[in-house]
């Protein structure tokens, strides 16, 4: 992986030999634990570099995309917005990016709160971004995405990725995994290259989740996207959840940018309609 001008090289325990495309590589220890992660599906794994031993443990990925919890008394260093609800109702609001590069792409839920009657909530907003992509093992049924890569961290708004293969010693070890490059740049342009040999479903996500609606990046495609858009604050349906597609006519009558450090406050009703209020 190419590295910044300057940098240092911080070597690795090598843990076998793979191959990346045609080339030969030795698969360091977080390489073969990103792999390892891919193994073990929506299961984190704890690795024992001396042997052979991938375990699984039973706590959910998706339990370490929460939110931590900030202890009594303390504040919280992540940057937040605030959410006040000054009506008699719950209120269900989405925080969401609107696509800059994509604007064709429907926008969706990064986050949904649910500030009580009078009452408000705060969200953290964490200040960096990761990538990460879901595939196939099976070349022959591209569409059933059963593996999940590891999220791949980045803090700027230029950044540059490929989706690369990677063959190991181990054969179930064999699948996807992304690079991050730092030559070929392009100024404030996330840009995902797919070098795999068929289609993933990629993401640009903030605190574990997408920011954007993921997109199927075919063999040899690019995916780009400006991740320096705003935030924005909707008051949408009950039912809808986190994740979710959201209804542009629905969203356009209260979508109201907030900054970090911001305020969104709702007024208003359900009978004779609800007002943001940015502050």
């Amino acid at each position: 992986m190419a590295r910044p001008a300057g940098s240092t090289s911080i070597a690795q325990p090598v843990v076998g030999a793979a191959r990346i495309g045609s080339t030969p590589v030795l698969v360091t220890a977080i390489e073969f634990e990103r792999m390892a992660l891919n193994r073990c599906g929506p299961w984190l794994v704890r690795v024992a570099w001396g042997g052979s031993d991938h375990r699984c443990t039973r706590s959910r990925r998706d339990d370490l995309n929460q939110s931590p919890t900030v202890p009594s008394g303390e504040r919280s260093t992540m940057p937040q917005i605030t959410l006040r609800n000054q009506t008699n109702e719950v209120v269900r609001l989405a925080i969401f990016k609107t696509p800059v590069v994509n604007p064709n792409l429907a926008s969706i839920a990064w986050r949904i709160a649910e500030p009580p009657p009078g009452g408000q909530q705060v969200i953290d907003i964490p200040s960096d971004f990761t990538v990460f992509g879901k595939y196939s093992n099976d070349f022959n049924d591209p569409s059933n995405l059963t593996v999940e890569t590891a999220h791949v961290p980045f803090t700027e708004t230029t950044a540059a990725f490929t989706i690369d293969s990677v063959i190991s010693q181990d054969p179930s070890l064999h699948g996807a995994v992304i690079h991050q490059h730092f030559d070929g740049l392009v100024l404030n342009e996330v840009r995902i290259t797919n070098n795999y040999g068929i289609g993933v479903l990629t993401a640009i996500a903030k605190g574990g989740d997408p920011l954007y609606a993921p997109q199927v990046i075919w063999p040899g495609g690019l995916f780009l996207e400006d991740v320096r858009g705003s935030l924005y604050v909707s008051v949408v349906a009950p039912f809808t959840g986190q994740g979710q597609r959201l209804v542009e006519e629905e969203i356009s009558q209260t979508q109201t940018e907030v900054l970090e450090g911001g305020t969104i406050t709702v007024s208003g009703s359900m009978w004779k309609g609800y007002a943001l209020t940015a502050g």
